[in-house]
């Protein structure tokens, strides 16, 4: 008897040739041994190919039939963290009652013993092996189903079990150690594909979870950007006396910034421009209560350091880390004067028209939030016509340029003596433009406020000749 010999069909696939004195259940096997090899390398090839999860599983169900009998295949993944077994998928001829979803324990289980061995179990009569465990509720499900034997395959990756593969028949004794022996042969690279299916899994609710975050947290920018523009002024008020122009833009969709413009009668405008500590949802969420503090405040007592005192009172009562720094003046345009009072802020550029220089009053103080029993001193300025006072938050001065370098203080001063004769607009503008020129595109990393404040040379209808 001549032996037989392996060769490649023009299909692609691996052909015995047979002699033809061999018995025919020699043949038989052999043929058998030849579809079961060209199952393993189209499922091998398929797996490699590095398909999703449910691919690799519907192209085992169509693909293994031939090698191991079923009318059902499940899988079911192993969730290490709460001891569980929980369905993940299934295909049948008929309808699926124990569907993706359905959670077990795994200690005291009839699967612990197979994850314990890590060989798989065959049960060929599912309808005597449910009288034996009653309460199986999965088997019942199976039973249910229609489906009477099975073979429970373990799926394990580097020495740990992630889940099982479940053929399922609507036959009595249908499986055998052959059926066994071939699953074993494709076993490493399926729970391979499956742990990866997992984790991609995962990942996927993650990003899901993220994404849903996204747009809650987006929903929260929103509001509190609304919030914010409502308080910050629209537009420069019209001030007898005062030529008034500003700039305000948060780094990010909401910012920690605080800008008002307060007009008192009789010629007299209260000036805030303060910048909480951080920025986002938190700085804005200080800015409103400053703002709201700073309207109590103003009614109660105008003064300057009276103002900073009472919103400092608040902001230290409702933050136990949160500062803010203010710069707070009081402008009386009839009388040509000025109080200021600072929290921890740079004090504003006085550009002197009639000698056109600057001056600038800075005196150490405590920003607002830090000692409840604060007091703020009040410097008083006696204002010639066409003097300008320039309010800014630390935004501007430090602003980086794409290799690093920032505006500073000394090119915001310039930039205040090359405008100061303008007008406060033309100044605004002036300064803003530079600093663009200055970021060359770069985003800034803080809020921007910048407050310019003229005074007119004008005289009011009641003034003397």
């Amino acid at each position: 008897m001549s032996g037989s010999q392996c060769r490649r069909g023009s299909d692609g696939r691996t052909k015995i040739d047979v002699p033809d004195d061999l018995p025919d259940e020699l043949v038989d096997r052999l043929r058998r041994r030849e579809e079961e090899f060209a199952t393993l390398m189209r499922i091998t090839e398929r797996i490699n190919r590095g398909l999703a999860l449910e691919e690799v599983l519907d192209i085992l169900y169509q693909e293994m039939r031939a090698v191991i009998p079923y009318d059902r295949i499940g899988l079911a993944l192993i969730d290490p963290q709460q001891g569980t077994v929980v369905a993940r998928w299934a295909r049948s001829d008929a309808t699926v009652l124990l569907r993706p979803g359905f959670t077990a324990r795994l200690q005291g289980s009839s699967l612990q013993q197979i994850v314990e061995t890590g060989q798989p179990r065959i049960i060929n009569d599912l309808v005597a092996y449910l009288e034996e465990k009653p309460h199986s509720r999965s088997t019942m499900l199976i039973v249910e189903e229609g489906l009477w034997s099975s073979l429970t395959c373990p799926l394990i990756v580097q020495g740990r079990p992630v889940g099982f593969v479940f053929f399922s028949s609507t036959r009595t004794d249908t499986y055998r150690d052959a059926h066994v022996a071939f699953f074993q042969q494709i076993a490493g690279q399926l729970a391979t594909i499956v742990e990866k299916g997992r984790l991609y899994d995962e990942l996927a609710e993650q990003k899901a979870i993220l994404q849903r975050q996204d747009l809650v947290m987006a929903g929260e920018l929103e509001m509190a950007r609304r919030v914010q523009r409502a308080l910050i002024p629209l537009s420069e008020p019209e001030v007898p006396g005062l030529d008034v122009a500003f700039e305000y833009e948060p780094a990010r969709q909401v910012g920690g910034d605080v800008l008002d413009i307060i007009p008192l009668g009789d010629g007299r405008t209260l000036l805030l421009v303060a910048d909480a500590m951080g920025h986002g949802i938190q700085a804005a969420l200080v800015m409103s209560v400053v703002k709201t503090a700073l309207g109590s405040a103003v009614e109660s007592d105008p003064r300057p350091g009276k103002v900073l005192a009472e919103i400092n009172h608040v902001v230290t009562r409702l933050f136990d880390d949160r500062f803010v720094t203010a710069a707070c003046c009081l402008i009386d345009s009839r009388g040509r004067r000025a109080e200021l009072a600072l929290a921890g802020h740079s004090a504003p550029l006085w550009y002197k028209a009639e000698t056109q220089d600057i001056v600038q009053h800075n005196r150490p103080s405590l920003p607002l939030g830090i000692a409840e029993d604060t007091r703020y001193e009040t410097a008083r300025i006696a204002l010639g016509a066409g003097d300008t006072l320039v309010f800014s938050t630390d935004g501007i001065v430090e602003a980086f340029d794409p290799s690093g370098s920032q505006y500073g203080d000394q090119r915001l001063r310039s930039q205040v003596l090359r405008h100061g004769k303008s007008s406060a607009r033309e100044l605004c503008a002036g300064l803003r433009h530079d600093l663009d020129a200055h970021c060359r595109g770069r985003d800034r990393e803080d809020d921007l406020t910048l407050l310019v404040v003229k005074l007119a040379r004008i005289k009011f209808q009641d003034e003397a000749e």
